[in-house]
């Protein structure tokens, strides 16, 4: 405690004092709570409690003011909710600093199991060890072609219909692309790949210029511009993936990816 015996002793002696009732019962030998102080312990103990999480609140709000979260995302996500997410975010902590990382499914798991980000936005990743995946939403996959496209204008497109359509595909490895590619070996369907590209807005730039369809996340096409394009649902079946939260099981999230997730969870009909 810092103090002396004689000092508590008399520190003690004040609060009783003060109190008007005796806490301890002192003998040469022992000291013993009296009956007063072993009622009033649990009331002690909960009251320190509650001033150390005072304390730890403030020194969370001390990073979120002058702190730096590391963000992994899936690239359609940058397409969707997650910059309005981080506008409005940033609004109320201007001084937080925020590193993106824009990753893969496989990557942004390394990145957050290395802890080289404290938080991701992805899909639900296979049995990894040490990750933690929280759903937030439930996106699905639509077929974008251009106009002059014979899809175009269809509200719906079954799978088996691409059989002989030029598609363009991302690239393989990708999460889009390999939900793809099991969705057409679980259907049958031999896709007839024509180009590859890496970006999401090559793709729909392609399909724009009539070279085939694509098919992409809806959370990837929200703000992409209708000029030239057509959007059909893909059906029989209905292709969907979960995004949500991926963080590293073994960590605390740090104060301000916390604070990000508690953000989130009281204004997701907004964002979501």
């Amino acid at each position: 405690m810092g103090m002396s015996q004689p000092a508590l002793s008399s520190l003690v002696s004040k609060f009783e004092q003060e109190l008007g009732i005796r806490l301890f019962d002192r003998t040469t030998r022992t000291v013993e709570l009296t009956q007063a102080a072993d009622d009033f312990l649990p009331d002690a103990e909960r009251i320190l409690l509650d001033i150390e999480s005072s304390i730890e609140s403030l020194r969370d709000s001390a990073a979120l003011l002058k702190g730096h979260l590391r963000i992994a995302a899936l690239p359609s996500l940058f397409s969707s909710f997650l910059p309005a997410l981080l506008q409005d975010f940033r609004g109320e902590f201007p001084g937080l600093n925020v590193s993106l990382r824009e990753a893969q499914a496989g990557e942004l798991v390394e990145l957050v199991a290395e802890n080289k980000c404290d938080i991701g936005f992805g899909i639900a990743p296979d049995d990894v060890p040490n990750i933690r995946f929280r759903p937030l939403f439930e996106d699905h996959f639509v077929l974008v072609v251009g106009a002059g496209s014979p899809f175009a204008g269809r509200s719906t497109v079954p799978w088996a219909e691409l059989a002989d359509h030029s598609i363009i595909a991302m690239q393989l490895k990708t999460s889009v692309r390999e939900a793809i590619e099991r969705a057409a070996i679980a259907n049958s369907l031999h896709l007839k790949i024509a180009f590859e590209v890496q970006y999401m807005a090559s793709a729909v730039g392609l399909a724009r210029a009539g070279h085939g369809a694509t098919i992409l996340p809806s959370t990837a096409i929200k703000d992409i511009g209708l000029e030239g394009i057509s959007i059909a649902e893909l059906t029989e079946p209905t292709l969907t993936r979960k995004i949500g939260f991926v963080q590293n099981a073994e960590r605390l999230l740090a104060p301000a990816a916390n604070r990000l997730v508690q953000y989130l969870d009281s204004h997701r009909v907004k964002y979501l």
